[in-house]
């Protein structure tokens, strides 16, 4: 079955249904594991849960939507602190199918804190969504030095997060110009 199976099965399903499928998950049954995935009543974290539990058991598809491969040597340098494998280890856990935002962010802010000025970017981003601005303009601020494309990116963010405070928008707009201008 493919995951298109798999959630038309689950919107199909009544509320007895729902309960002899968690049933089978339980027992075991790693169908009914991914099945569980698919249920948009339970959380992202139960769901993430069956979703991995079916995985462990081996069953492919539910191994492809993590995009289980072998990271073994890229996870082992990067606890070694390898910044440049932290870096590629956060960014393939945040374009997995089923993104694991929190070990993403672990890794790069590994990333970041060893200087890793992408990995700032990334870790910018993280904290604006998660609506820590004060720590946000602080990644920006760090991703800005290296002449990058992320550096353009973090000052037009920075502009944006400095709205309030013309005489600094316009320096981080500035220096968003500057750096297209070194790329043209």
């Amino acid at each position: 079955m493919t995951e298109r199976d798999y959630a038309a099965m689950a919107r199909g399903l009544d509320e007895a249904g729902w309960v002899e499928v968690h049933r089978q998950a339980q027992a075991g049954d790693a169908n009914c594991q991914l099945l569980l995935y698919w249920d948009s009543r339970l959380t992202e974290k139960t769901r993430r849960k069956w979703l991995r539990r079916a995985a462990e058991q081996g069953h492919p598809e539910a191994c492809a939507l993590l995009g289980w491969e072998d990271w073994s040597e890229l996870r082992a340098a990067a606890e070694a602190g390898d910044p440049e494998a932290q870096l590629n280890l956060a960014c393939k856990l945040a374009w997995l199918p089923v993104p694991d935002k929190a070990a993403s962010r672990h890794w790069y802010l590994q990333a970041a804190l060893a200087g890793v000025a992408t990995a700032a970017y990334e870790m910018g981003c993280f904290c604006y969504e998660e609506g820590n601005l004060p720590e946000a303009i602080l990644w920006l601020e760090h991703a800005s030095v290296e002449d990058t494309w992320m550096a353009e990116d973090a000052c037009k963010l920075l502009a944006h997060l400095y709205k309030e405070d013309e005489t600094r928008a316009k320096l981080w707009e500035r220096r968003a110009l500057e750096l297209l201008g070194d790329r043209a």
